[in-house]
């Protein structure tokens, strides 16, 4: 893992501990103290090391803290960070372990590491590594001569806590070419930044403006050019002709001779192994092979403060153009493969999704009911006297499923007869004595007590409630309600056949749209749910509920070949047949409308 994102908001305190550093007599015993001072600070590791290398290319165990910790088990990752140009985080046994090289340009001069218990801790110490080991790179570049070092180490951290302490990167710049032209006796400094393909001028020592049209500082972005396309630090004077190993300096010739001066030196500034910009030292000496090489290894240890600064001056967009570039080029590097060959397969699914068609089905609640219910109601006013089946039982047609008392029935049957048998013999007297009028009357009477009679015994009659056919009783239960009165009139049963059936849709006002009549579609049945029952949409009515803060509207469907085992009110879920549309569609089409519908709301 990389280390990219150092906060440099307590670099001040920290740098101001370090350049105190006492001088060791040995690179030993500055090495120590250096972990002594970098043990002290919050969070505090839980094994710190530093490697140097002297004459050959191995590196050595010069110091360790706490003194005489066992290190072996972190020799492989060790190795690895030293292969690393970057500072590198590396998961070990106990935590995380911190490496920061110590590189003067392509040089691997040392090696620094931390082990701390958990990623965070290590993340916060990033910074303070990364800053304190400036101080042993230049230490370890001028060794021979410790007060000379450690001189140059605190110029080095003094510098950078400058650059950290200024308010932006113009000012950082500033500073920088200021101290620079300082510690080099330089006439001027020239401090510039890659912009893409062009090299831009950003601060000058001693001069708060650059006229960027002037012949002199064009001359110096040629210079910088020259630099930059050579990769590589270089120096022009009189004594070598303006050459280098890599071929004559013609632009540093050019500069030389328009300031005028004897001796330009333009040291690259590398983050992240990627040339960022340059510092151009104009002299009246030429610097020796030794300070051309303290030069690059200040650059290099300046140049992440300077891109940090670069970055946080930035504005909104340049950090997303930035992130979106960054993006990019890690899209073609070797990194991260996982990730990546995750992103191909979620873009191929995507793609594919889009592409290729899918059922479209309708889904909504479901309810089986029957396709004629007859209700069987109270014939007369009354009270139950006993029911012998309810809700849920099966029937036969004729079957008696409950009996109303008949008390009173045959009381007023009884009494109708008597009174119709007393008008009879009155009009049976009337006509043997030749009175016509009683005669009518006793008529009359006879005929109203015969009525009366027949009205008792067609209740008689309808006592006994029976099944009107073959079916299952839906409704009704007057098992514990023996002797209750009843209304004429009283829904008491429903009951439904057990060979038609309907079903009875609930369809979202989001999906009313895709459902018609003729549309066909499959059933599943919470009690049945291993059988599926195609049906049939034949009505939408225009009737629309709530439930559960949805309108639901209702659609009606006949069940095609239904089995024996279904039963009135028994519910599950219907999927009607829409068509075909692509799977994203048909995955995202909720979400489309409802940002539709949304964007249609708050828009003007």
């Amino acid at each position: 893992m990389r280390i990219d994102d150092a906060t440099p908001s307590t670099a001040g305190p920290v740098l101001a501990r370090w350049s105190g550093l006492p001088a060791g007599a040995t690179p030993e015993q500055a090495c120590t103290a250096w972990l002594e001072q970098f043990g002290r600070e919050q969070p505090a590791p839980l094994r710190s090391l530093v490697l140097l290398r002297d004459t050959g290319p191995e590196l050595r165990l010069a110091a360790v803290q706490p003194a005489g910790a066992a290190v072996q088990d972190l020799l492989p990752l060790l190795a690895q960070a030293a292969a690393s140009p970057q500072a590198e985080r590396l998961q070990t046994a106990a935590g995380w372990l911190l490496t920061q090289p110590l590189r003067a340009g392509e040089d691997l001069r040392g090696l620094a590491a931390a082990e701390f218990a958990d990623a965070e801790q290590a993340q916060r110490a990033a910074a303070r590594m990364a800053w304190g080991a400036g101080w042993l790179l230049a230490l370890q570049s001028a060794r021979p001569a410790s007060q000379q070092a450690l001189a140059e180490a605190r110029g080095l951290l003094q510098s950078m806590a400058a650059v950290v302490a200024e308010g932006s990167f113009d000012a950082a710049c500033l500073s920088l070419a200021n101290r620079l032209a300082a510690r080099w006796k330089a006439d001027a400094v020239l401090v510039s930044w890659v912009d893409g393909l062009r090299v831009h001028i950003v601060a000058r020592s001693n001069a708060s403006h650059t006229d960027e049209r002037s012949n002199v500082v064009q001359a110096a972005c040629a210079a910088m050019e020259e630099a930059l396309d050579l990769r590589q630090s270089v120096q022009g004077h009189a004594g070598n002709g303006f050459r280098c190993e890599a071929g004559s300096l013609p632009a540093h010739a050019a500069y030389a001779e328009a300031v005028p001066c004897e001796s330009v030196a333009t040291a690259l500034l590398f983050h992240e192994t990627v040339p960022v910009g340059m510092v151009l030292l104009q002299r009246q000496e030429p610097l020796s092979d030794e300070d051309l090489e303290t030069l690059d290894t200040q650059c290099m240890m300046l140049a992440p403060l300077l891109a940090q600064r670069r970055e946080a001056d930035r504005s909104l967009w340049q950090h997303a153009a930035a992130s979106a570039r960054h993006a990019l080029g890690r899209a073609g590097d070797d990194s991260l493969l996982g990730w990546k060959l995750g992103a191909i397969a979620v873009a191929t699914a995507v793609v594919v999704a889009a592409v290729v068609p899918v059922p479209f089905r309708v889904t909504a609640p479901a309810m089986v009911e029957g396709e004629v219910q007859r209700a069987i109601v109270a014939p007369f006013q009354g009270f139950v006297q006993n029911a012998r089946l309810r809700a849920g039982d099966t029937v036969r047609a004729g079957e008696l499923i409950a009996t109303l008392d008949d008390t009173d029935l045959k009381l007023d049957a009884e009494k109708a007869r008597a009174e119709l048998d007393l008008a009879e013999r009155k009009e049976r007297e009337a006509v043997a004595g030749g009175k016509r009028v009683e005669m009518r009357l006793a008529a009359a009477q006879a005929a109203q007590a015969r009525a009366q009679l027949d009205l008792a015994q067609e209740k008689l009659g309808r006592v006994q409630l029976l099944a009107p056919f073959d079916g299952v009783i839906v409704r009704g239960d007057l098992s514990q309600q023996r002797g209750s009165p009843v209304e004429q009139g009283k829904v008491l049963f429903e009951v439904a056949p057990l060979t038609a059936w309907r079903l009875i849709l609930k369809v979202d006002e989001r999906d009313i749209a895709w459902v018609e009549p003729h549309r066909q579609g499959e059933l599943a049945l919470a009690g049945l749910a291993g059988q599926h029952q195609a049906f049939e949409v034949k009505r939408v009515t225009s009737i629309a509920s709530a439930e559960g803060g949805v309108n639901h509207f209702r659609a009606e469907a006949d069940l095609r070949d239904a089995g024996a085992s279904l039963r009135p009110g028994m519910e599950g879920v219907a999927k009607i047949e829409c068509g075909s549309a692509s799977a994203l569609w048909v995955a995202t089409r909720r979400l489309a409308d409802w940002v539709r519908l949304t964007a249609w709301e708050w828009l003007p």
